[in-house]
């Protein structure tokens, strides 16, 4: 099984990536998780754009490619951040798990679940707190206002986390890739000026997953409960709003200098090379 990450610059470059504390953190993930899928699966795979291709190869991470298709992105807003996963998902042709930089695999996961069609971190149901608040609004928009909608729009009631995508149906795959690309292409200019569009990042990327999985009636696995207190279990570590945490941020930086000595001073050295 190959194991995918992406990563599509959208913010001020690596001195300041978009949701992290700092570079440091994001680059100590990015060694912790890629390291970790390396020891599990012996595959993984970088999607990027050509720009942080330079220094994504400077980490020497095990990547059996590094590739650039996120270039293609530039005419998107970079606002609509979740495009450069789903641009990484759609160049797949062969049973693969896409795994986020702040997802972190200490353990394989296991053969019942990769078995599934299609398996995600979690099940985010719309009758609770805090998923119809993050979803409902937004989904309401698109049935007034969008076009091209996939088939069963509304029907579904609940959205899937995609801290990782696994996936072995790849009519699915493309089904979904193509979907999420015809609605951006048709709708991003006319939402961009009445609603922040990051904030709908989530319908095409998770509740649109969540929709076209359930209209072919895929199988599906998870991972954790959809009410978690913390995204961490069985070996599985989501970072989420940990993200933005002065002390998480320096206990993954000591874990890399304890455990990943010379990934630590290559971090040491690319960041040296940015000031």
């Amino acid at each position: 099984m190959k194991v995918v990450y992406s990563y599509w610059e959208t913010g001020s470059g690596l001195k300041k990536p978009g949701n992290w504390f700092n570079s440091r953190f994001m680059l100590s993930s990015m060694v912790i998780s890629v390291l970790n899928s390396y020891k599990h699966y012996g595959r993984v795979e970088m999607v990027t754009d050509s720009s942080s291709k330079l220094w994504i190869e400077k980490l020497d991470l095990p990547f059996e490619s590094i590739k650039t298709d996120l270039d293609e992105l530039d005419r998107y807003d970079k606002n609509s951040w979740a495009l450069g996963k789903i641009k990484a998902y759609s160049i797949q042709n062969e049973p693969f798990i896409h795994v986020d930089l702040d997802v972190i695999l200490y353990e394989a996961l296991s053969d019942k679940l990769v078995s599934n069609e299609l398996y995600v971190q979690n099940f985010e149901p719309f009758t609770t707190d805090p998923y119809n608040k993050t979803y409902l609004a937004y989904i309401d928009l698109l049935k007034n206002h969008g076009k091209n909608l996939p088939i069963g729009f509304c029907d579904t009631k609940h959205a899937f986390n995609l801290g990782i995508y696994g996936c072995n149906n790849l009519d699915f795959n493309r089904l979904f890739c193509d979907s999420v690309f015809t609605f951006i292409d048709n709708n991003e200019k006319h939402f961009k000026s009445c609603v922040p569009l990051d904030k709908l990042c989530v319908i095409w990327e998770q509740y649109f997953c969540a929709v076209i999985a359930d209209k072919m009636g895929l199988s599906i696995g998870t991972i954790i409960d959809p009410y978690y207190e913390s995204p961490t279990e069985s070996g599985y570590t989501h970072l989420l709003i940990n993200k933005y945490n002065e002390k998480v941020a320096e206990n993954f930086s000591e874990h890399v200098k304890i455990i990943y000595p010379e990934y630590y001073e290559s971090i040491n050295k690319l960041l040296d090379f940015l000031e």
